[in-house]
């Protein structure tokens, strides 16, 4: 994962300190899905959000575990499909590892998660 935008301070940065407790940082990554199913993103317990797109022109399907597939998954349509997750809405969906398959081999998945990098004090 790329870190992006760490270390810079503004209005948008101290609400999501204030949301999710903590200064957060904004990491990024593009997976390669196969046909068949393989983790995309693993485990974080400090992941607070996370954003799936595909940029494919292909079915990508997610899921939390190996037994991902087109009828046991949250489906991302070609060309920019999405799901967004976030601690405050998702619970702890975010967190979880993550398991992608496509309909066709190489489709590529962007992803962009936000991590609570420091636990702020009361």
């Amino acid at each position: 994962m790329s870190t992006a935008q760490s270390g810079m301070f503004g209005a948008a940065l101290m609400l999501a300190r204030r949301r999710f407790g903590g200064d957060v940082v904004a990491r990024q990554a593009s997976a390669l899905v196969g046909t068949s199913a393989g983790e995309a993103l693993g485990g974080d317990p400090e992941r607070v959000q996370v954003l799936f797109v595909n940029l494919s022109a292909n079915d990508i399907y997610l899921g939390f575990n190996s037994q991902v597939s087109a009828t046991n998954g949250i489906w991302l349509g070609p060309n920019g499909g999405s799901a967004l997750l976030t601690a405050d809405e998702d619970g702890p969906m975010p967190t979880y590892a993550w398991w992608a398959v496509a309909t066709v081999a190489a489709s590529t998945l962007h992803i962009v998660e936000l991590r609570r990098e420091s636990i702020a004090p009361p």
